[in-house]
Parts: structure tokens; C-alpha cells; sequence
């Protein structure tokens, strides 16, 4: 269920940034505003959140409602492209991640599933993606991996990378990193848990 109401709050982000492409259009090419439907849309999603309850069917039947919108709002910006109007940077960005996050929630609604390979968790961070954890009060976490020296007092980032994968071979790596540039093994190791190697 929770996984599902996830969904919800993503789609109505992405709902609202593909309006405000809309919006940016319009205003700068003296457009009239197309049909969106923003206010049912908000009031569906709104409708959805001051739910008590959750049910699966109401939670998909809100997902498609939402994925309905964001497609509509899709093919009007992507009518404006072909008719010769130019996105800036911004709002080109901006439709890729749209269109990104539309075809991830499309696909996992009609198989069914919460998960999909570098399914994109957060619009404001799209690079970070969710990692299956054995911790009791999360099963998923959006860890960084981040491995770093300490040389004479200054920081040396050895690896810095947001996919999920297990981070101990990296941490062999970044030891061999480190020896190959300072002609050395460190002096100790502080590895977390996760990687499973005791400090030295």
C-alpha cells in the first residue's frame, strides 16, 4: 500500500511540473492555456490523500487517473515542439524527466510491480535510486556511496555514486586507488557495516 501511495505523490509532482511547461509555453509564445484538467486533477489527488484508508484498487485507480493527465499534458508540449516552438534548457530538462518518470509508472502499473530497473524515487534528486536494505524500520533505503581519504588533514574522494549495488568491491578499489596515487596502503580502514569488513 505504501509503495503504491509513493506512486501517487511522484505522478501528481510530475503532473505539476509537465503544467508549468505548459504554463511557460503559453505565456512566452502568447499561447491559449489548452484544456488540462489541473483542478481535477489536484482534487483526485487530494481526494486520495485525505483517504483514511488506502485500498489497492483505489490506489491504482488514482495512478491511472494520473498517468491519464500527465499524458495529455505530454502530447500538447510535445504538439507545441513539432509546430516549431523552441523549450529552453530548463523546460527541456524538465520534459525529459517528465517523460522518464511517465514510461517507469506506465510500465510498472500494467505489469503490476512497485519496482523497475533505475526506476527514478525522487524529482527534485532524479539520480538517486533506491537500494533493498536488511534494516528493520526500512526495507528500502537512498544511501550515497561514498568512499573517502584522509591525506595530511585533506579529503580525498575515491567514489561518490548513487546506484544500488553492493559498495564492498568499491571499497577494494578505492584502496587500490589509494595506493596507486600515493604510493601506499592507508594506515587504517573505517568501512560501515554494510560492507562487512572489520577495521584495520
Amino acid at each position: 500500500m505504501a509503495n503504491g501511495f509513493y506512486h501517487i505523490e511522484l505522478l501528481n509532482g510530475v503532473r505539476e511540473q509537465a503544467e508549468c511547461v505548459i504554463d511557460q509555453v503559453c505565456d512566452g509564445y502568447v499561447l491559449k492555456k489548452p484544456r488540462m484538467y489541473r483542478k481535477r486533477a489536484r482534487k483526485d489527488y487530494l481526494n486520495l490523500v485525505k483517504r483514511k484508508k488506502h485500498g489497492t484498487q483505489v490506489i491504482r485507480k488514482a495512478i491511472r487517473k494520473q498517468l491519464q493527465y500527465i499524458r495529455r499534458d505530454v502530447r500538447y508540449i510535445v504538439k507545441y515542439v513539432q509546430s516549431g516552438i523552441v523549450l529552453t534548457q530548463a523546460p527541456k530538462g524538465c520534459m525529459n524527466l517528465i517523460t522518464t518518470v511517465h514510461e517507469q509508472q506506465r510500465l510498472m502499473f500494467e505489469i503490476g510491480s512497485h519496482s523497475i530497473p533505475r526506476r527514478i524515487v525522487s524529482l527534485p534528486q532524479p539520480w538517486v535510486r533506491p537500494i533493498v536494505r536488511e534494516k528493520a524500520h526500512a526495507n528500502t533505503a537512498f544511501d550515497t556511496k561514498l568512499h573517502i581519504s584522509l591525506v595530511d588533514g585533506y579529503i580525498r574522494v575515491e567514489c561518490l555514486d548513487f546506484k544500488p549495488y553492493n559498495e564492498a568491491g568499491d571499497f577494494y578499489r578505492a584502496v587500490e586507488g589509494y595506493r596507486g596515487a600515493m604510493d601506499g596502503i592507508p594506515r587504517e580502514f573505517w568501512p560501515t557495516n554494510s560492507i562487512g569488513i572489520a577495521r584495520h
